[in-house]
């Protein structure tokens, strides 16, 4: 599935998610669905940059057939909103469920430091002016992110949304990023410092505010 486009610095930026889904995906996914970021050259069709948001070291090995088996997850869907950028230098996404159980390990973690596991997350690629190669810049994980794994309430079943600055601002707060997953939470975030991983009072999200919006949720 190609999710969203993007032209940026001569490259054209989209994320992707390859899955073969069982009959009954929601209770029983199979196959590998992870996210990929990727980028192509404009004027040849070369590809330029290439992005997973699962793999590396902490991640879960790939093998088998079967989801639960390893490898895969942290799809980028956000039920099909576009990529989220205010400048040619960086991009926005979220991503969905994961394995249960990633790199962190209930441990607090800076967004500035490189995850290899980026399930339930929101996360801010930088561009390179020059090339077009995107690296992860930062990121935040919901501090409840194993609970949303294990309930199958994805944070990237909705868009980032980067909203009008003359508008929405605070003290020290030049871009606000919000998303929306299936938790019927609102994440309401610094776009220039996501939040990071349990940096919080207590171990909870060091983010600017949570909503949890009214109503039945969506499915």
């Amino acid at each position: 599935m190609v999710l969203s486009l993007l032209a940026s610095v001569g490259t054209v930026i989209s994320m992707h998610t390859s899955n073969v889904p069982s009959s009954d995906f929601a209770n029983n996914a199979r196959y590998n669905f992870t996210g990929w970021v990727v980028g192509m050259q404009t004027n040849t069709g070369k590809l330029m940059t290439a992005f997973a948001t699962v793999g590396g070291p902490g991640s879960p090995a790939p093998g088998g057939e079967d989801y639960k088996g390893g490898g895969g997850g942290a799809a980028i869907w956000m039920g099909g909103s576009a990529i989220a950028s205010d400048q040619a230098g960086r991009i926005f996404f979220a991503t969905g469920n994961g394995q249960k159980g990633a790199q962190n390990q209930g441990q607090p973690a800076s967004g500035r430091l490189k995850l290899n596991t980026m399930n339930e997350a929101v996360v801010n690629m930088a561009v390179n002016p020059t090339t077009g190669v995107v690296t992860q810049s930062d990121y935040f994980e919901p501090y409840t992110y194993s609970a949303l794994d294990n309930a199958d309430r994805d944070l990237g079943s909705g868009g980032v949304a980067l909203l009008d600055p003359s508008t929405f601002n605070g003290s020290g707060v030049s871009r606000i990023a919000v998303t929306v997953g299936k938790n019927g939470v609102c994440y309401v975030l610094n776009a220039d410092n996501l939040g990071g991983y349990k940096l919080g009072t207590g171990g909870t999200d060091a983010i600017l505010q949570t909503i949890t919006m009214p109503g039945r949720l969506v499915f």
